[in-house]
């Protein structure tokens, strides 16, 4: 693949999320390193560029989200009612964590890497809701304010940050041990895949001092992977049934 030359200038307060997905090297913020081009997209997303901006107009997004079909769960082991709970424990988290995310920045000030995280969650929420709507499942309300605890420190809200993110893709690896339709199995896939690969990561190295060697970070990739994902399994699923 090509490569591109891109100078990653900012202080570590503003870079976003991650290091493993494109398999980014870890560098000092100010080095200029050579980046494929999928790298060099991250970082251009991280640098404020919308997906609309890159090309993406609403219409497409709501098409590749698969506005409007509903789809059927005939064939699989997992029922409306199951399929529902589940979505339901997933949905929550997400709103958990956003809260309590937004909470901290309310404690401790607007900052990274929660701001780039509360944008993350919003993201992984939507993703689910999607799921929601395919299945003809309702949305639940987003009661996470009564669930939010402030830590007594950044350091600990970093410590917390780590053991919260393992737990959230052991969650998701439990589930994803069922038989699932694929347009599921690849949107719980893709957020399993953010927790380890995006918030895991950024929280060990605000941890340990290390936020500096982050870059290219956020979950733009990770949501173009399950836009991507979501059409792909929509299709199967409307050709028959989705089954593997």
């Amino acid at each position: 693949m090509k490569t591109n030359k891109l100078l990653t200038g900012l202080t570590a307060s503003t870079l976003l999320l991650g290091i493993a997905l494109t398999g980014a090297q870890t560098v000092n913020a100010t080095t200029e390193v050579e980046c494929t081009e999928d790298q060099q997209y991250l970082g251009t997303m991280a640098y404020g560029q919308s997906e609309i901006e890159r090309g993406y107009s609403a219409d497409n997004m709501q098409g590749l989200m698969g506005e409007g079909v509903t789809l059927s769960l005939d064939g699989y082991d997992i029922n409306s009612d199951d399929l529902e709970a589940m979505l339901t424990v997933l949905i929550e988290d997400e709103y958990n964590a956003r809260a309590e995310y937004e909470a901290i920045e309310a404690a401790y000030g607007v900052q990274e890497p929660f701001t780039s995280l509360i944008t993350a969650e919003t993201k992984h929420a939507d993703a689910l809701a999607n799921l929601f709507e395919r299945y003809n499942l309702a949305i639940p309300e987003d009661n996470s304010e009564a669930n939010v605890v402030i830590p007594d420190s950044l350091q600990e809200a970093y410590e917390i940050g780590i053991a919260a993110e393992i737990a959230n893709a052991d969650l998701y690896e439990g589930y994803l041990a069922q038989d699932l339709p694929s347009n599921v199995e690849r949107v719980l896939t893709n957020l399993m895949d953010a927790s380890l690969d995006n918030h895991l990561v950024t929280f060990e190295a605000y941890a340990s001092g290390n936020e500096d060697t982050l870059i290219h970070a956020n979950d733009d990739m990770s949501q173009q992977n399950m836009n991507e994902d979501m059409q792909q399994g929509m299709q199967a699923e409307v050709r028959g049934n989705g089954r593997r």
